[in-house]
Protein backbone atom coordinates (compact mmCIF):
# COMPACT_ATOMS: atom_id res chain seq x y z
CA UNK A 1 0.00 0.00 0.00
CA UNK A 2 0.90 3.51 -0.28
CA UNK A 3 1.93 5.52 2.49
CA UNK A 4 2.40 8.88 0.94
CA UNK A 5 6.16 9.23 0.93
CA UNK A 6 8.01 9.52 -2.51
CA UNK A 7 11.11 7.62 -3.26
CA UNK A 8 13.44 8.90 -5.98
CA UNK A 9 16.46 7.05 -5.42
CA UNK A 10 16.88 7.78 -2.12
CA UNK A 11 18.14 11.94 -1.98
CA UNK A 12 21.18 10.67 -4.41
CA UNK A 13 20.56 13.18 -7.38
CA UNK A 14 19.01 16.33 -5.39
CA UNK A 15 22.99 17.29 -5.27
CA UNK A 16 23.80 16.61 -8.78
CA UNK A 17 20.16 19.00 -9.54
CA UNK A 18 21.38 21.52 -7.47
CA UNK A 19 24.86 22.55 -8.70
CA UNK A 20 23.32 22.03 -12.30
CA UNK A 21 20.75 24.70 -10.97
CA UNK A 22 23.42 27.09 -9.60
CA UNK A 23 25.77 26.40 -12.68
CA UNK A 24 23.12 28.03 -14.74
CA UNK A 25 22.28 30.63 -12.78
CA UNK A 26 25.67 32.22 -12.44
CA UNK A 27 26.20 31.41 -16.13
CA UNK A 28 22.62 33.65 -17.46
CA UNK A 29 23.75 36.11 -14.64
CA UNK A 30 27.16 36.28 -15.97
CA UNK A 31 25.95 36.48 -19.39
CA UNK A 32 23.59 38.98 -18.31
CA UNK A 33 26.48 41.48 -17.14
CA UNK A 34 28.40 40.91 -20.01
CA UNK A 35 26.30 41.70 -22.54
CA UNK A 36 25.48 44.60 -20.05
CA UNK A 37 29.00 45.89 -20.27
CA UNK A 38 29.34 45.06 -24.23
CA UNK A 39 26.15 47.08 -24.61
CA UNK A 40 27.79 50.32 -22.47
CA UNK A 41 31.16 49.76 -24.41
CA UNK A 42 29.61 49.99 -27.93
CA UNK A 43 26.94 52.76 -27.08
CA UNK A 44 30.19 54.57 -25.19
CA UNK A 45 32.24 54.02 -28.43
CA UNK A 46 29.66 55.24 -30.51
CA UNK A 47 29.36 58.51 -28.49
CA UNK A 48 33.14 59.25 -28.33
CA UNK A 49 33.24 58.74 -32.12
CA UNK A 50 30.73 61.35 -32.40
CA UNK A 51 32.18 63.83 -29.68
CA UNK A 52 35.66 63.23 -31.82
CA UNK A 53 34.04 64.17 -35.55
CA UNK A 54 32.20 67.09 -33.87
CA UNK A 55 35.20 68.24 -32.39
CA UNK A 56 37.05 68.28 -35.54
CA UNK A 57 34.60 70.06 -37.31
CA UNK A 58 34.33 72.88 -34.70
CA UNK A 59 37.98 72.75 -34.57
CA UNK A 60 38.26 73.43 -38.59
CA UNK A 61 35.70 76.17 -37.81
CA UNK A 62 37.20 77.98 -35.19
CA UNK A 63 40.52 78.29 -37.19
CA UNK A 64 38.75 79.98 -40.62
CA UNK A 65 37.18 82.54 -37.38
CA UNK A 66 40.74 82.97 -36.05
CA UNK A 67 41.77 83.90 -39.20
CA UNK A 68 39.05 86.17 -39.74
CA UNK A 69 39.83 87.60 -36.81
CA UNK A 70 43.16 88.07 -37.00
CA UNK A 71 42.54 90.35 -40.26
CA UNK A 72 40.03 92.25 -38.97
CA UNK A 73 42.45 93.56 -35.94
CA UNK A 74 45.21 94.21 -38.27
CA UNK A 75 42.88 96.12 -40.58
CA UNK A 76 41.92 98.00 -37.31
CA UNK A 77 45.37 97.85 -35.75
CA UNK A 78 46.93 99.49 -39.09
CA UNK A 79 43.79 102.31 -39.37
CA UNK A 80 44.24 103.28 -35.94
CA UNK A 81 47.30 104.71 -37.21
CA UNK A 82 46.47 105.67 -40.49
CA UNK A 83 43.03 107.07 -40.00
CA UNK A 84 41.06 107.76 -42.87
CA UNK A 85 41.24 111.35 -44.54
CA UNK A 86 37.95 113.25 -45.37
CA UNK A 87 36.12 116.26 -44.27
CA UNK A 88 36.19 115.46 -40.85
CA UNK A 89 32.70 114.42 -40.46
CA UNK A 90 33.10 111.02 -39.38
Amino acid sequence: MNDGQMNIGGGKGNGVVFLFGALFSVITNFASVLLDHVFEAVVGGMILILFRVIGDEIEVWLKKQYQKFKGFWRALRNNKHNPPRGDGNR
